[in-house]
């Protein structure tokens, strides 16, 4: 009776093992659709957020089918080909809705089978809420011509306000299936060896928390690749400084932060009669001096500060946290120094510079305001001789020659 009373609790015993690992096995099935799902969707977003930033919704709003091969049609089509081409994703593309709940293609840089302008798109909730202008991601897949996909949604917006356009991106649902379809079968397994002995528990959490955490390294990779495009599409290819469009947004940021008892200024630089020197050294020589003088600016200004370049030989830096002018003067005076002094490939170039300087508060409290009012006194520079400084609207030149 014993012996009986000892076999079925271990009948019993072994029973609710069985039952508990299938029902773990149940769990940590969904537990990985859930979190792959969650990553793949994250990291969709964050590719079709990162390309809506990069386009302009007005050019969106307006582009037709015979736009194809203008120049607004082949920059969006290049920015998403580069997407295409350099992150882990089956298609990016352009889409328009163009009544309710239908949509259609617009730009697709899909080189072997792209969807054609206005060519219809399979209806889902998330496209839906991102013509509403919220991101979205899909919950379930859904089948067209190219396959089965899950695809998530980014709208731009025209300087309106209104969405003017919309970022898609598929990822294959074949794909996940598979990868689901692997860690399955890895999990029955694994529940099938546990009912030996209650250790395999623990070598079963301890495979899924690796699996997750390569899923998760995977992503950080992707997400690396992004950061890297990101640095690539703010920087001055030829300089290494900020581009104009990064320099503005910076600039903004700061000026959102200043401090009110601290002032904020913005230089402008104009290299003086560059033309000249280009065509008298070639143009290769005029890629150096640019070069040598973006090397210069980086070593004159602080690593916080915000040192760009905004096309041909004007340079613009942004300095915040100022506790007074003195410091602007300073530098103006260091920078036509610095300047006179350029040396490239052992020669002296013999360039001067311009500078015309705005001050926050004082001059503005807005980049548009500040830019106007340094554009100003950059202009009275030029007239007055060039080779000197002035701040703000006064009308005046420093030299260096006034500062001995």
């Amino acid at each position: 009776m014993k012996q009986s009373r000892v076999k079925w609790l271990i009948v019993l015993i072994t029973g609710l093992l069985m039952a508990a690992n299938v029902a773990l096995g149940f769990f940590l099935i969904e537990q990985t659709r859930v979190s792959l799902k969650t990553l793949i969707d994250n990291r969709m977003l964050d590719v079709v957020k990162t390309a809506a930033h990069l386009l302009d919704g007005d050019e969106l709003a307006a582009l037709k089918a015979e736009d194809k091969g203008t120049r607004v049609y082949q920059r969006v089509n290049d920015t998403l080909a580069t997407f295409q081409a350099n992150i882990d994703l089956r298609y990016i593309y352009g889409v328009r809705a163009v009544g309710d709940k239908e949509f259609i293609f617009t730009v697709d840089p899909e080189p072997i089978d792209p969807g054609h302008f206005g060519e219809p798109i399979v209806y889902t909730d998330a496209l839906y809420q991102a013509s509403l202008g919220t991101p979205a991601a899909d919950k379930e897949p859904y089948t067209d011509r190219w396959g089965t996909f899950f695809s998530a949604y980014c709208p731009v917006f025209t300087s309106s306000g209104q969405v003017g356009g919309i970022v898609a991106a598929d990822f294959s649902a074949e794909w996940f299936e598979e990868q689901m379809a692997q860690q399955t079968r890895a999990i029955v397994y694994s529940v099938a060896f546990s009912l030996l002995m209650c250790a395999s528990l623990g070598m079963v959490v301890a495979k899924r928390t690796k699996e997750l955490e390569l899923a998760r390294e995977r992503v950080e990779h992707m997400r690396s690749a992004r950061d890297l495009y990101k640095i690539h599409s703010e920087t001055d290819q030829l300089t290494g400084l900020l581009n104009k469009k990064a320099t503005e947004r910076l600039a903004g940021e700061y000026l959102a932060e200043r401090k009110p008892d601290t002032m904020l200024a913005l230089f402008i630089l104009d290299l003086d009669h560059f033309k000249e020197a280009n065509d008298t050294y070639g143009h290769s020589f005029g890629d150096k001096v640019l070069a040598a003088f973006a090397s210069m600016l980086r070593h004159e200004f602080r690593p916080s500060d915000v040192v760009g370049r905004f096309g041909g030989d004007e340079f613009i830096v942004v300095i915040s946290g100022l506790p007074g002018r003195e410091i602007v003067e300073r530098k103006s005076l260091a920078l036509l120094s610095r300047t006179r002094e350029l040396a490239v490939e052992g020669r002296n170039v013999g360039l001067s510079v311009s500078i015309g300087v705005a001050i926050a508060p004082q001059n503005g409290n807005t980049y548009n305001e500040l830019f106007q009012a340094a554009d100003h006194a950059l202009y009275t520079v030029k007239t007055q001789g060039r080779d000197g400084y002035s701040v703000g609207p006064e009308d005046v030149v420093h030299r260096q020659e006034d500062n001995p």
